[in-house]
């Protein structure tokens, strides 16, 4: 893999702005930065756009300061509860434009509070072999108003904007490059933020299933992960045709991990970014790298996009 122009990752949370970010190196890509850095207070891109630009900005200066970015171009990560997201059947045999005028007429009835030219729509088809019921897509809708501020933050640095993903969808890029994973068969990616877990189900690494929930306490989280197995069990995906099945986020860690298997009967890994991916000499004691690289997998993830 060549990566022609540098790439910066950032995930945002509510708590704080994390970025990866890889550069061109010898004809080959490299890990050059890995940093966080903690907001002033919480932030919601719903905020005033003065105050959001000013948290927002002051802890991008931060890191900027520590480890000044080599490349132009820049994508962005959100949280999951940032995207409307809901799974619909369709005909294959619908064109193009009757697709997005189905698709459209459907989020309309879901929500109705919004109005459909205040978002973007995109479009996952899923991959679900040996399950029964038809062909379903993941409708995942951004909202306009958070994109253009992102754009112009961006502009504002003097960086060229290429994405803006769901993070947890960021996460999966990880899981897609990892050769220790094994294709043609079914895995499960759990991403786990503060209040929110996102469960995929992968087939062939390609989305198959995907849900979110908000928790209050930790405990709440076993519970609904195995009601989505024993659910996707009687749609013919039973837990012993699991592969593999992986941890990430800011939440994430060995005590959670272990948790999960206890409660699950499911052996878990934390995800890890950088176990193939080449890293500057510099990085090689980063506590980031070492210890906390499960949180850096959405912003690993979407830097890598574009290789």
């Amino acid at each position: 893999m060549y990566l022609k122009e540098g790439h910066a990752g950032i995930n945002l949370t509510p708590e704080k702005i994390q970025l990866v970010e890889i550069i061109s190196q010898d004809n080959k890509f490299i890990v050059a930065n890995v940093d966080e850095e903690f907001f002033s207070e919480s932030v919601h891109l719903d905020e005033k756009e003065t105050k959001l630009s000013s948290i927002l900005q002051a802890a991008f200066n931060e890191l900027v300061l520590r480890n000044p970015l080599a490349s132009a171009n820049i994508s962005f990560t959100l949280p999951p509860d940032y995207f409307k997201i809901i799974e619909l059947p369709y005909e294959k045999s619908l064109i193009k434009k009757d697709l997005e005028e189905h698709v459209r007429w459907e989020f309309k009835q879901l929500f109705p509070y919004l109005n459909i030219e205040d978002v973007v729509l995109q479009f996952i088809q899923l991959k679900r072999n040996g399950f029964s019921g038809g062909d379903t897509m993941l409708i995942a809708a951004a909202i306009k108003k958070h994109l253009k501020y992102i754009y112009k933050f961006c502009a504002r640095n003097n960086f060229n904007l290429k994405y803006v993903d769901n993070s947890h969808f960021a996460a999966n890029s990880i899981v897609r490059l990892n050769t220790q994973l094994p294709k043609d068969t079914n895995g499960v990616s759990i991403y786990l933020m503060d209040n929110i877990l996102s469960i995929i189900v992968l087939q062939d690494h390609h989305l198959s299933f995907y849900k979110e929930f908000h928790y209050e306490r930790i405990d709440q989280i076993f519970g609904k992960i195995d009601g989505y197995l024993i659910y996707l069990n009687d749609y013919g995906l039973e837990k012993e045709n699991i592969s593999y099945a992986v941890l990430s986020g800011d939440r994430a860690s060995e005590s959670v991990k272990q948790h999960i298997e206890e409660n699950l009967s499911l052996n878990f890994s934390l995800l890890n970014p950088f176990e193939s991916l080449p890293l500057e000499e510099k990085l090689s004691e980063s506590d980031f790298v070492a210890s906390d690289y499960y949180s850096f997998a959405a912003s690993a993830g979407i830097a890598l996009r574009q290789i």
